[in-house]
């Protein structure tokens, strides 16, 4: 397994590729937000000859999602259903923490 790792946006968000000598990518949230971001993602993807199988978010700000059409648009690109939860945890001294989680299925 191989991690390639953009910094992109003026929120300056990473966006990870996760990718194996199958040629199979999985990118987490793409923030990719100018034309010049998406071209440096795209060279990549092209340089390495990697196919996205799989496009996650780890939750939906907007500075993690900015490339996701980008990236869903793609001819290469399969795409997956998107089921998204709302978890909250309690924990016995009164602290909580409350995030969104998606998941992707095929």
């Amino acid at each position: 397994m191989e991690i390639k790792i953009f910094v992109n946006n003026p929120w300056q968000e990473n966006t990870v590729v996760l990718y194996d000598r199958t040629g199979e990518a999985v990118i987490i949230d793409c923030g990719c937000f100018s034309g010049e971001e998406e071209r440096r993602l795209q060279d990549f993807l092209s340089q390495k000859k990697l196919k996205p199988v799989a496009l996650l978010d780890t939750h939906l700000h907007i500075d993690h999602i900015f490339g996701n059409n980008f990236i869903k648009n793609k001819p290469q690109a399969t795409t997956h259903e998107t089921q998204t939860y709302l978890v909250f945890l309690k924990f016995p001294d009164n602290r909580h923490i409350t995030y969104i989680h998606t998941c992707h299925s095929r």
